[in-house]
């Protein structure tokens, strides 16, 4: 059932606003302390475009809430009917970290923030008993990172953002360096708080 993946009517709107707002604020988070750190710097405005950062925010829209159907609300669910929840969620974040190995750049404190990810999506979707909020989480970090802040996006690097960001060369531990600021120890603070 729809319901059953998180497709849950009452409250949609604000559970997804909500997730907005949290999806926004936890990156640009994890992007102050990679500034405050000195690990990454801002060099001016990139190449952006509205109908382009509209048509991203539109496939990101798709794609976010795509991976978090398929890994939470039917692999975490399915598995968490059969055995205990806490299997159901190591599960689910380790097969949505799978996912990413084939990206570049990826390096081990990537795959742990990944992992890290899933079990913070995996609590969101479990206390809210819906799909939306970590739809929206999900959808907006990877806008933000990518089209706002200019900074790569599971290693991969887009030509369309607001800003243009460059990572300080030494501070890769920090800043995730090729792999882009998931894997950081910045985006591990940020998912650890969350």
């Amino acid at each position: 059932k729809l319901s059953s993946l998180g497709f849950v009517k009452k409250g949609c709107g604000k559970e997804y606003v909500t997730g907005i707002l949290i999806g926004f604020g936890m990156f640009s988070a994890a992007v102050l302390l990679c500034i405050v750190t000195g690990s990454i710097r801002f060099t001016g405005s990139g190449t952006f475009a509205v109908s382009t950062f509209l048509l991203f925010t539109a496939g990101y829209m798709v794609q976010g809430m795509a991976e978090e159907v398929l890994c939470r609300g039917y692999f975490m669910v399915s598995v968490g009917r059969r055995y205990p929840m806490a299997a159901a969620v190591i599960a689910n974040a380790t097969a949505f970290a799978a996912l990413h190995l084939l990206n570049p750049g990826i390096a081990p404190l990537a795959i742990v923030n990944l992992i890290l990810f899933g079990i913070f999506a995996s609590v969101c979707f479990i206390k809210t008993e819906n799909i939306w909020m970590v739809g929206a989480i999900h959808s907006v970090w990877n806008l933000v990172q990518g089209n706002v802040y200019g900074i790569k996006v599971s290693g991969m690097q887009t030509q369309y953002t607001v800003l243009s960001a460059s990572v300080t060369e030494g501070r890769e531990l920090i800043n995730g360096g090729a792999f882009g600021l998931e894997g950081g120890l910045a985006v591990t603070m940020v998912l650890l708080a969350g």
